[in-house]
């Protein structure tokens, strides 16, 4: 007896949408993600519960039958499940649950392999009408790792939600990007030791692709919440307060790496540097024997995205990702008795600097920087197989740069943008009027 008024009113909520949305394909009724801060095992742990709701707006369903839900090493999906509601008629919906997900590796665009997954699923039966709702939680096991919301999709959106519980023992920050403060509900509430901070937002423009646009996160409206830090038995414990606490967990990864140069490679450096007659000469001999005779190979497996190879076994089997590229460049200098430190940087894709958020999103890449006896900084990337020494990668220019100098030590530096009178390219043709031709 009850259920008819309810699908009524369902309908009522899916006319009025199909009216506002005249011009789409489709319309999200919801998309909400809620987070929950826990400490187990005296680690901060976040539960990302998400849920969306995809109403059909006509018959071009083809571009939304497939869907994939991502994860990691660093995370896993729990209570995965998805249904469509599909129309019969009168105010009927037929419920149908995905059944088979099927789980594969996702390797990114120009990488040979990394640790990315996703279980894969088709929505069944789908039809101008339907609805596609989804829901599952993630669980991200590293509080370094986490968190980045978008407020909007490829699809307008009707409602958005997104909130964060933590307790007492956490504290956290958050900022705003491309998002007016007009345009956003921010509410918090206090349930017992727990605080949740909540964002909403109606009525969400969909996300218009642009051919050679830079990246969704320089005017995609969105948030990022950081972890500062958490205390247990009295004992406070930073995560990612502030650049140095940053710093402190890049360190991590890398004070073990490079601890001895091999006879093999200081060979090699022998080898390369004999004859230079300036420290610049040596410096710029090992860039180029770096970036010519190493093959760049982007390979990540779980920590493997973080931690670099030693030096002395990407000089010896010649290859590696930019990590490992680095590592030999750093070492390779160092073995030559001059100053280099690997460094942590993010490309331009990334809108981030370290001041605003000091966390692993502002970082998607790692270079070598050399420091000359007068000072003077030299940014090395032998990624860029085309770029001379003493001129920076175009993706690097203008970002903000973290050297890696020793334990608790490090220095951030901008990396100078090219004038363009020296990214300027001439070529020159005389042509002369022969009197004799024929």
């Amino acid at each position: 007896m009850l259920v008819t008024p309810v699908y009524a009113q369902k309908d009522d909520v899916y006319s009025a949408l199909r009216k506002k949305y005249s011009d789409e394909n489709a319309v999200f009724v919801s998309r909400k993600e809620n987070a929950v801060i826990k400490i187990e095992n005296d680690q901060p742990v976040i539960y990302s519960k998400v849920y969306e709701e995809l109403l059909l707006l006509t018959d071009k369903t083809e571009g939304y039958l497939d869907k994939q839900v991502y994860w990691s090493s660093f995370s896993e999906i729990q209570d995965l499940d998805a249904h469509s509601e599909n129309p019969e008629g009168n105010g009927k919906y037929k419920s149908i649950k995905v059944k088979n997900f099927s789980q594969t590796n996702e390797i990114s665009e120009g990488t040979f392999y990394d640790d990315s997954r996703a279980y894969k699923f088709v929505y069944p039966g789908i039809v101008n009408g339907s609805r596609e709702i989804l829901s599952y939680t993630e669980k991200v096991k590293d509080p370094h790792l986490y968190g980045r919301f978008f407020f909007n999709d490829f699809a307008p959106t009707e409602d958005v939600e997104y909130s964060i519980t933590f307790p007492n023992t956490v504290k956290i920050r958050y900022k705003l990007f491309n998002v007016k403060d007009s345009n956003i509900a921010f509410s918090s509430s206090q349930s017992g030791k727990n605080t949740t901070f909540t964002w909403k937002v109606h009525g969400a423009k969909k996300i218009k692709n642009e051919d050679n646009a830079p990246s969704l996160t320089y005017y995609a409206p969105h948030i990022i919440v950081l972890v500062d830090e958490y205390t247990v038995d009295k004992e406070i414990k930073k995560v990612l307060a502030d650049t140095t606490a940053l710093y402190s967990w890049y360190y991590g990864f890398v004070k073990n790496v490079n601890k001895t140069v091999s006879p093999d490679m200081q060979k090699v450096v022998d080898s390369i540097t004999a004859g230079a007659t300036s420290d610049i000469e040596k410096v710029k001999r090992i860039f180029y024997w770096v970036q010519n005779d190493i093959t760049y190979i982007a390979y990540e497996d779980s920590l493997g995205g973080f931690v670099p190879r030693e030096g002395s076994l990407v000089c010896s089997r010649r290859f590696g990702d930019c990590k490992d590229m680095a590592s030999t460049l750093t070492q390779m200098i160092q073995a030559a008795g001059l100053k280099a430190y690997q460094t942590w940087i993010g490309t331009r894709d990334i809108p981030y600097s370290f001041s605003d958020v000091p966390a692993p999103l502002s970082t998607n890449h790692m270079i070598c920087t050399y420091i000359s006896n007068d000072g003077k900084l030299y940014f090395l990337d032998a990624t860029g197989k085309e770029a001379p020494f003493g001129y920076h990668t175009s993706m690097i220019q203008g970002k903000e740069a973290m050297l890696g100098m020793g334990e608790g030590k490090f220095r951030i530096a901008k990396v100078p943008i090219m004038d363009t009178s020296d990214n300027t390219y001439s070529d020159t043709t005389d042509i002369h009027i022969d009197n004799n031709a024929v």
